[in-house]
């Protein structure tokens, strides 16, 4: 009789589990196709549906999650306490979605953020929840790329790629499918300053969908952006406009907006301040008319017409544009809006002629530069030559208010005038550097894996050897080589070795700190400096990458996995010479070969010893 009763619960069981996993998937499909719909058709087709039973806390989630997203007027979940707890016990699948959304919504930290996200993915993953691992990486995703920590968002999404669905719209979804990813992926290049790399998934973007006007339109905007970027201003008008047209006549209004702003930021660019503004207004006036006023398009758009003001020596509209534009970086979060908020911040600040201000500002946007080693050498280079500047020869430097933007783009030797030196200083320097930098950027990196190059690397490292002169002061210099990487040409071919090595550097060069130094130093060989660091700590440091890249898997590599390196590491405390650093690494490194490889041979640096592999 125990028997069969326990059979009888255990039957009751397993049927309610399936109604209940049923119930969710059916809910689940409804508010996909809602959500699938035009923006402004979705409030009315939720009311018109009775799939979702609002009387039980799983219909009344599934219903506010569709209404959130179809109305512009509330701004959070509706259940309380109590249901909340109900919705925990009885569907905990669900109620991690509601977790997942909770979090990204808040105004919480970065970091924090960052690791609530990274809990739930685990969670999901082992809870078995595929779709709400790939939505708590989503955001994830988007909180890195805020960060400006781009590429390592790159990693985590070609790692998510593979288990990425498709699906045939780009509008608001509760999931991580490739439409999306592929979006993603072309923010995160077009940020990181890759632009070739973005265009690629723009249009990637646009082919996973191709009979979505919505979806070829946003892709169309996409490569406009970097066309913007990559300075081709007339090709970025021309396809901004057609989309502007386009969107108005389809009614896409988002898009409109957008186009109208890329219009304006290309006037600008070219010098046609008028037209700027004009575009600028027009889109204030369009997102106000048609409610679309969300803070990040009212950052952009003051922005452009802070900007425009600032250019027109109109400090008053200038400061107006600026109070907004703060007003709204509480919501308008990342490295991206903190760099526009400091350019007009200083524009304003030299309207208002406090020029420490100014400085101090362009200072700090310096050492927010993606590149902060190159922007180090690169300003004691310029230091260099205005501390030779006489009194006499300063006090003949005066103001240029108007530079003409165009012409500065193509020089190369610029003569900035202003007066005091360091404004010459902190101003000429910040203009020059983001005016080469496309020219620089290719001097600089290793145009395979886009970290520095041999001879960039090695000049970074030089710099910082030749100036340890104090008792405290050290730091490791290492020779790093991939293992039988010949193996991986030979059995795949050089197109999947240099897959390979992509990865690596990439891998590699977000593991370090930022005064750190990573670069290819040739084939599959990387050189790297952990500044203030002593060889213990280094030691470490080298093994934790040996981890990462042992558990680093490759779809149709598995042969030659897990993937080592033999490195050859050299401890330095004293004023050293770069090549006899290197030398002493590298002898290391054949000795770590030599024994067996996927090991780290290390020494104190030895001045005056010429070393040799043996």
């Amino acid at each position: 009789m125990l028997r069969l009763l326990f059979f009888l619960f255990f039957i009751c069981g397993v049927f309610a589990a399936q109604a209940t996993s049923d119930i969710e998937n059916r809910y689940e499909t409804e508010r996909d196709r809602l959500l699938s719909l035009p923006y402004d058709d979705r409030l009315s087709a939720l009311k018109a549906s009775d799939v979702f039973d609002t009387t039980s806390v799983l219909g009344k989630y599934f219903y506010d999650s569709v209404y959130l997203n179809a109305a512009r007027t509330d701004s959070g979940f509706t259940l309380s306490d109590t249901e909340l707890a109900t919705l925990k016990s009885s569907y905990p699948r669900i109620f991690l979605e509601h977790e997942i959304m909770r979090v990204w919504s808040s105004l919480a930290p970065f970091e924090k953020m960052q690791r609530e996200l990274q809990a739930f993915a685990d969670l999901a993953r082992e809870n078995g929840w595929p779709r709400i691992e790939r939505l708590a990486i989503s955001f994830l995703v988007s909180t890195l790329i805020e960060q400006g920590r781009h590429y390592s968002a790159i990693m985590l999404m070609e790692e998510v790629s593979q288990m990425a669905v498709r699906q045939d719209h780009y509008q608001t979804v509760f999931d991580y499918p490739l439409v999306v990813l592929y979006w993603d992926m072309a923010d995160a290049y077009y940020w990181s300053g890759n632009y070739h790399q973005a265009d690629i998934y723009c249009q990637k973007f646009q082919n996973i969908v191709p009979d979505d006007a919505y979806n070829q339109m946003q892709g169309e905007l996409c490569k406009a952006r970097n066309q913007y970027k990559l300075g081709n201003y007339q090709a970025m008008l021309q396809a901004s406009s057609a989309v502007l047209d386009e969107a108005k006549k389809t009614g896409h209004l988002t898009l409109a907006l957008s186009a109208e702003k890329f219009i304006s930021a290309g006037h600008f660019e070219l010098g046609n301040i008028r037209l700027a503004k004009e575009f600028a207004d027009s889109a204030l006036r369009f997102a106000n008319e048609n409610e679309l006023a969300y803070p990040e398009d009212l950052f952009d758009i003051h922005y452009l017409l802070a900007r425009a003001a600032a250019a027109n020596d109109d400090l008053d509209a200038a400061v107006s544009h600026l109070s907004v534009m703060e007003n709204n970086s509480r919501y308008a979060t990342g490295s991206q809006f903190d760099r526009k908020l400091n350019e007009v911040r200083a524009e304003v600040a030299a309207l208002q002629g406090n020029h420490k201000l100014e400085a101090s500002l362009y200072k700090a946007m310096l050492e927010e530069e993606r590149d902060p080693d190159a922007a180090a050498v690169a300003w004691e280079d310029f230091s260099s030559i205005a501390d030779k500047l006489t009194a006499q020869e300063a006090s003949l430097l005066k103001v240029k208010s108007q530079l003409d933007r165009a012409q500065t783009r193509n020089m190369t030797t610029v003569a900035l005038f202003t007066t005091t030196l360091s404004i010459v200083g902190f101003i000429a320097f910040w203009r020059i550097l983001r005016q080469k930098q496309k020219i620089e950027s290719f001097s600089r990196l290793d145009h395979l894996t886009s970290v520095s190059n041999r001879w960039h690397a090695l000049d970074i490292i030089r710099r910082r050897l030749s100036t340890m002169d104090r008792r405290a002061d050290v730091s490791c210099v290492a020779l790093i080589d991939v293992d039988r990487f010949k193996q991986i040409n030979d059995q795949f071919g050089h197109h999947a070795g240099d897959d390979m090595l992509i990865h690596i550097a990439k891998l590699f060069k977000y593991q370090i700190r930022r005064q750190d130094v990573f670069g290819r130093y040739g084939g599959e060989e990387f050189v790297m400096l952990l500044d203030n660091t002593e060889l213990h700590d280094a030691r470490q440091k080298v093994e934790e990458l040996r981890t990462i890249l042992a558990a680093h898997r490759v779809a149709g590599m598995e042969s030659v996995l897990p993937l080592r390196f033999s490195c050859g590491l050299v401890e330095v405390s004293a004023n050293a010479d770069i090549s006899d650093v290197i030398s002493q690494c590298d002898s290391l490194l054949y000795k770590a070969k030599n024994n067996g490889r996927n090991r780290t041979e290390a020494a104190v640096y030895t001045p005056g010893q010429t070393h040799q592999r043996t």
